[in-house]
């Protein structure tokens, strides 16, 4: 038990708290070892830094959260994403990526310039 009376962290407890899609003090107090009280604070500190997409008192949205720590939104996938799953999941971002169909807010501007002058359209 931590100080605070938190059970000790382990990935499947981070897991737990990462599958959320809202964290509650008890959370932030978890994962920084600290007070609830300290982690009220922690959460009013992050929503003027990033926002408030939730509105509630005590809670804060996982994306939030991830924002405020300015991670790639792909940092977390492989260490939250079981291992039998990232392949599957690798695989099927490969396929909606090739499915992608071409417009004008995807393509490059040097690229749309190139099928102007020949005369096809996206």
């Amino acid at each position: 038990m931590s100080r605070y009376g938190y059970p000790p962290m382990n990935y499947a407890r981070r897991e737990e708290i990462f599958a959320k899609e809202v964290l509650t003090c008890r959370d932030i107090g978890e994962l920084f070892d600290c007070s609830e009280a300290a982690a009220s604070l922690r959460i009013k500190e992050i929503k003027i830094q990033v926002g408030d997409r939730l509105g509630m008192q005590g809670r804060l949205h996982i994306q939030d959260y991830l924002n405020w720590l300015q991670l790639d939104k792909d940092c977390c996938r492989d260490r939250y994403v079981r291992p039998e799953d990232l392949e599957l999941a690798k695989k099927l971002e490969r396929e909606a990526i090739s499915k992608q169909s071409t417009s004008v807010f995807t393509t490059p501007s040097d690229k749309i310039r190139q099928i102007h002058a020949k005369g096809k359209s996206l």
